[in-house]
């Protein structure tokens, strides 16, 4: 494992922090940045003749804002669920190593042999297993 790989795992967590905070951030400014731009829009480009043309524009400035602001919102949030903690991408390194490891795999098959005779010496010994002996 790299230096890198290291530092990367560690700042996992924080990264997902800042996805958040990205998140949040695009819908608030993109929510007032339609908001405004719809105002802008209604009084020095297109002033409406009547309310109901305002209602028109203020729902169609509303929709392509929204067709801008919710894939990217989306995307963000998918990005952020995928991404593992620190924790997690630490076992997700961690365990394989270990499971794959030969060295480690041959230690139950030891520890319980060992196991076996330690009980079989520690165990009271019946009439009968005596009189066999």
């Amino acid at each position: 494992m790299t230096p890198f790989q290291v530092y990367f795992i560690t700042r996992l967590d924080d990264i997902k922090e800042l996805l958040g905070g990205v998140i949040t951030t695009c819908l608030v400014l993109g929510t007032v940045g339609s908001i405004v731009l719809t105002g802008v829009y209604m009084t020095l480009v297109e002033p409406p003749r009547s309310s109901e043309d305002s209602i028109k524009l203020t729902k169609r400035m509303l929709k392509i804002c929204s067709m801008i602001l919710l894939p990217a919102a989306l995307v963000l949030s998918v990005a952020g669920a995928l991404l593992p903690s620190t924790k997690q991408m630490a076992a997700i390194v961690v365990i394989p190593s270990i499971v794959n490891n030969d060295h480690i795999q041959a230690l139950p098959n030891k520890l319980l042999r060992l196991a076996d005779d330690w009980i079989e010496e520690l165990s009271p010994k019946t009439p009968k297993e005596e009189t066999d002996e």
